[in-house]
């Protein structure tokens, strides 16, 4: 038995649904489905029903050549016929002697066939955008044209414009039309209808995932999204894009509380190209477990690292000899540096430079995690740590305990992480938060690339050039007219020894600023900003001083300064510095003496 044509059967307007269901009625060989929807909300209907997985889809006007350039299955459009023209004048007083039929050009093509039937003279004015409306209004009047029967649109602005309106609606007798034009389609391809069919079913019957495809020229070829995914679907059509320099590509996205992960590919079949995007997606609890953990595409990097203090100052170009190491070495990343300094940044820099950028940039902030979290992260197969070619960005290692840290570091070192992801690690340079011990293990079980990003204290000329950048963005942002500080005011901005670095400068900048309104930055000002910075950053600047490890230098120099600073911390007790790093106090004392051997 042949399968039953299943269409869709979109109406511009209400009144219309009553005649469709009556003809409908009279096609046992298709299985009719109405919506309402004119012009682009019938384009946005025939989207979100794809997953019913429509054979056909028939509407009228302008609704049609809207769904035609949207979507690659058959439209069949209803057109105009002479009863359709007679019928929407039944209620004129008096049968005119012109009438003008006004529409987009979709609805009017062909009904100059139609002048020598009528029982009045027609004229026939089409438009392609609704602006060009004004110009055939001045006509009809210059014509002494009062009568106009027409589409939608086009009734509502020549009704307001004083005309004799009439909508022109589609009667029996060319729903017929279009019903009988779908027949012929279905007899002639039933075969590749009920082949279509089966394929669009296999491609549904996982519930675990979803599928979404394009033609070449972007308009949608099939979908087994939910109306629910609306806003998914659109997400997907702004990266087609993508496919014109990559066959394939990922996109993980937090969204409606899912967390979507999403393969695309290009694929080929008979000389045509098809854009393909193959979805899987997580229950909505599951969102809960994922703090911490924030998947960015390369379009939101560039947009935070562009906003930020550290793209208005082009920080990659104080950094650019170690990017340009990073890049050209596939070893993982670890840059090390105080608070405010840009790490964060510096490792988006890292992505944005690299080969990855089609796939999601994992932003992994390892203080803000919970135990489900860890739990997810290490132990579970859906795990960033367990995908393949995506940036991985760990933020602060500093600050998982010495268990957490050999759990992480066994399963990037066991799981061959790096050698299918690019490893980007942080850590911060306070004595306080570091264990140096913790660090030696990273950077020796990992073979870590070392960045040292310095602090900004005693870069007069890198914080003198980010005030002046911090003003020019302040004024553009906020209207202002804002002068620059005075000499007192620079001079006192130059030598505070900025413990929290950038993060810092900024606050104190905003503050300022808003405090000058038009005038200039005082002295007083800034002596104000900065009283209150000192209070809460209280300690921070003895703290910070000589905490700097000399990353740079060859890996034993490296241990050597680590057990030093720990024999500073632990007062010169060896077992216990020996104890905390894991080795024993000969291998630490042998580390000391050939560091010095070569120096």
């Amino acid at each position: 038995m042949k399968a039953k044509m299943n269409v869709l059967f979109i109406s511009p307007f209400e009144n219309m649904r009553g005649p469709v269901r009556k003809i409908a009625g009279l096609y046992p060989n298709i299985e009719t489905t109405i919506l309402c929807g004119n012009e682009d909300m019938g384009k946005r209907l025939a989207e979100e029903s794809y997953s019913a997985n429509y054979d056909c889809i028939i509407s009228r006007g302008n609704t049609a050549t809207l769904i035609r350039q949207a979507v690659s299955i058959p439209v069949v459009e209803v057109k105009v016929t002479l009863n359709d023209v007679l019928g929407s004048l039944a209620d004129a007083p008096e049968l005119p002697t012109v009438v003008a039929a006004v529409g987009y050009n979709s609805v009017v093509n062909g009904m100059d066939t139609l002048k020598r039937f009528l029982p009045f003279r027609l004229e026939v004015f089409g438009f392609d955008t609704v602006d060009q409306l004004e110009s055939v209004f001045r006509r009809l009047r210059q014509m002494d044209i009062h009568t106009v029967v027409c589409d939608t649109i086009t009734y509502e602005l020549a009704s307001r414009q004083g005309f004799d309106a009439y909508l022109l609606q589609s009667g029996e007798d060319s729903i017929c039309y279009a019903f009988d034009y779908v027949m012929l389609l279905y007899q002639a391809s039933s075969s590749m209808l009920e082949e279509n069919q089966l394929l669009r079913r296999l491609a549904s019957v996982n519930s675990e995932s979803e599928t979404v495809v394009f033609s070449q020229d972007r308009k949608l070829y099939y979908s087994s999204l939910k109306d629910s995914d609306s806003a998914l679907f659109g997400n997907l059509r702004e990266r087609l894009p993508d496919f014109e320099t990559h066959d394939k590509f990922k996109i993980v996205k937090q969204q409606s509380g899912y967390l979507y992960r999403i393969t695309a590919k290009k694929v080929a079949i008979r000389g045509s190209v098809y854009y393909a995007y193959f979805i899987s997606r997580r229950t909505p609890d599951m969102q809960y477990t994922h703090k911490g953990i924030r998947y960015l595409t390369e379009a939101e990097v560039r947009n935070e690292m562009d906003s930020s203090v550290f793209g208005i100052a082009n920080l990659q170009n104080y950094y650019s000899s170690e990017l340009n190491q990073a890049l050209t070495r596939r070893n993982p990343v670890l840059i090390f540096g105080e608070v405010g300094v840009g790490k964060n940044h510096l490792a988006e820099m890292i992505y944005l430079n690299s080969q990855y950028t089609k796939n999601p940039f994992i932003f992994i902030d390892l203080p803000l995690m919970n135990k489900q979290t860890w739990n997810y992260l290490i132990s579970r197969n859906e795990s960033p740590l367990c995908d393949n070619s995506n940036t991985l960005f760990l933020k602060n290692i500093d600050a998982l305990d010495s268990s957490q840290l050999s759990q992480l570091l066994a399963a990037l070192v066991e799981g061959d992480v790096a050698k299918r992801n690019r490893i980007i690690l942080s850590c911060s340079a306070r004595r306080e938060t570091v264990r140096l011990g913790n660090l030696l293990k990273v950077i020796d079980q990992l073979g870590c690339l070392t960045i040292n990003m310095q602090p900004l204290r005693g870069q007069y000329s890198a914080i003198e050039d980010s005030v002046n950048l911090l003003l020019s963005d302040f004024r553009e942002k906020n209207h202002s007219r804002v002068g620059p500080p005075e000499p007192g005011a620079m001079s006192l901005l130059l030598h505070y020894p900025w413990p929290q670095n950038y993060n810092q400068l900024i606050r104190v900048v905003t503050k300022v600023a808003t405090l000058a309104g038009d005038g200039f930055i005082t002295k007083a000002m800034v002596e104000e900003a900065l009283t209150t910075e000192m209070f809460f950053t209280q300690g921070e600047t003895d703290q910070s001083a000589n905490t700097f490890l000399d990353l740079t230098k060859p890996l034993n120099e490296i241990n050597a300064d680590i057990v030093r600073v720990l024999l500073e911390q632990n007062n010169g007790n060896q077992t216990l510095t020996a104890k905390s790093l894991g080795i024993s106090r000969t291998t630490m004392w042998r580390m000391l003496k050939e560091s010095k051997s070569h120096a």
